[in-house]
């Protein structure tokens, strides 16, 4: 279930960024770059990612500037969000250690 979550979350994201594919096609594809990305090759999966989702997606004749945006924006949002959901926490445990 979170798999199909996080995918859907994926999908509207690439909706956002014109990335328009049938979204049963995109939950068969999305995965593979996600499978490539773990290959200890780069830093975090950069690079693999884009270059995975790149091939992977040619057959739909997509901009590819918007598919290689749209996946760092997928990883990039979560660690801004985490990123500012900290802050409280971290000025809450500064002003502790005073």
């Amino acid at each position: 279930v979170f798999w199909l979550l996080a995918y859907t979350q994926a999908y509207i994201l690439a909706l956002a960024f014109n990335v328009r594919i049938p979204f049963m096609e995109f939950v068969l594809l999305f995965p593979i770059s996600v499978i490539i990305s773990l290959v200890p090759v780069s830093i975090s999966g950069f690079g693999t990612r884009e270059a995975t989702l790149l091939v992977l997606l040619a057959g739909y004749s997509l901009d590819a500037g918007n598919i290689v945006t749209f996946s760092i924006s997928w990883m990039a949002i979560p660690l801004v969000i985490y990123s500012i959901v900290s802050i409280p926490m971290i000025l809450k445990k500064g002003k502790d250690s005073i």
